[in-house]
């Protein structure tokens, strides 16, 4: 049921994008191309690597965006550790929410050091 919901909107998400592009191609000129952009207070230059949810949008440096795909799996089993909380039947506390949420912080620490080039 939540997956359903989730889907639905994102699929409406899209529609509406897609209605927004529709307008947009009809309803803008192109001024200048490969110029830098600002979307959502992040700067975009030509050839970026974007990430973009509903939690926002993100650049991904080019060269570690391999890393970044390989710690995928890792990333997603952490987050599991609280989504499986959340999801199960049964009472919960804020204070096993935090310690699992604590733990999923730690684990995306390491996986951001594996591939952060800070300091290197």
């Amino acid at each position: 049921m939540a997956r359903a919901a989730i889907w639905n909107k994102f699929a409406l998400s899209s529609i509406r994008c897609s209605r927004v592009r529709r307008f947009a191609r009809t309803a803008t000129a192109t001024l200048h191309l490969g110029l830098p952009v600002r979307v959502g207070g992040l700067v975009v230059n030509q050839g970026d690597l974007l990430h973009a949810d509903a939690n926002g949008v993100t650049s991904i440096p080019i060269e570690i965006a391999s890393e970044v795909a390989d710690i995928g799996a890792e990333f997603l089993a952490g987050e599991e550790i609280v989504m499986s909380y959340v999801k199960a039947p049964g009472d919960k506390s804020v204070a096993k929410f935090n310690e699992l949420r604590k733990e999923f912080g730690n684990i995306v620490a390491g996986l951001t050091k594996r591939v952060s080039r800070k300091g290197k």
